[in-house]
């Protein structure tokens, strides 16, 4: 590529037979047909200099040749579009537009793969890859494929209570409670708080005597060393800690215990309800809680 870059300067620079030669056999050395022909063809319309010099002449001499055999290696590939319904319709390869009326015919381009693309302004597509083999002619059909239809927009419903007629009866109305879902939460902190209590209380306790029974050896029947000393205060104060934590473990068994006690009621008068009017008509019932919200009910 550092070559080809030369040449296109040069030629660019001072556009004569041995520049545009020179940079044709470059194109076509690296593959790039179309445009090594497109400069070799370029050749005929550059003006014959009356001092040209012999070099120039023999690239005039050579270049229709060498166009010739690059032409032999030319790929083409032939076009065709169905399922246009209408609008205009649109056709690259590699990006580059290609000619409606081109369609159909033969479509020179350079070997290699090739990536087209086929649209109309009705939002059909199709795309394809193709592999140029260098001197053969292919054919690609391509079929506008329909845009997928969107999914519909999601409408949200919302259940209206239907009212039946409802029969005459002596039972006297039982209000429907709700679960309110506090009734599990509580449950769950109450009796984690006191699972944890009552642990922190036992290894507490055990700490303190496991200090209290290392005391025996080093009291005397009036004094005390000053590291027994120091261990019974210890002690003491682990054996008040242990016993602050069993207190609030207790406490916390206590509120779990009850507050599981009073969700189960509340369930059970709430489907007691639902199994004796749930049948007659349908019925929505909030609940609200720590968290969380919802509805409940039958239809």
């Amino acid at each position: 590529m550092g070559a080809l870059a030369k040449f296109k300067a040069a030629h660019a620079l001072a556009s004569n037979p041995v520049t545009a030669f020179e940079l044709g056999q470059t194109y076509a050395m690296l593959g790039m047909l179309i445009e090594a022909h497109e400069v070799l063809l370029s050749m005929a319309g550059l003006p014959i200099a009356p001092d040209e010099s012999a070099r120039s002449t023999e690239a005039r001499q050579a270049a229709p040749a060498l166009d010739e055999a690059i032409g032999r290696r030319i790929p083409k590939l032939v076009l065709k579009v169905s399922g246009h319904r209408e609008g205009l319709l649109s056709v690259t390869v590699d990006g580059t537009n290609v000619p409606t009326d081109v369609l159909a015919k033969s479509l020179p381009l350079n070997p290699g793969i090739r990536e087209v693309v086929a649209a109309d302004s009705m939002g059909d597509r199709a795309e394809a890859r193709i592999d140029l083999k260098e001197g053969e002619v292919r054919q690609l059909t391509m079929v506008l494929a329909q845009p997928a239809r969107t999914a519909g927009p999601v409408v949200s419903a919302t259940f209206v209570r239907q009212e039946t007629p409802q029969l005459a009866t002596n039972q006297s109305a039982e209000p429907i409670a709700g679960d309110t879902g506090g009734g599990g939460a509580g449950a769950v902190i109450g009796l984690g708080v006191g699972a944890a209590g009552c642990l922190a209380g036992a290894i507490l306790g055990a700490i303190a005597l496991s200090k209290i029974s290392g005391i025996d050896g080093t009291c005397g029947d009036v004094t005390c060393a000053q590291t027994a000393i120091d261990d019974l205060r210890s002690a003491r104060t682990l054996g008040y800690a242990s016993m602050a934590s069993f207190a609030v473990g207790g406490v916390g068994l206590v509120v779990g215990i009850v507050a599981l006690l009073a969700g189960s009621s509340s369930r059970s008068r709430a489907i007691r309800a639902i199994e004796r009017d749930g049948a007659a008509a349908g019925f929505v019932v909030p609940w609200v809680g720590p968290g969380a919200a919802g509805l409940g009910g039958a239809f």
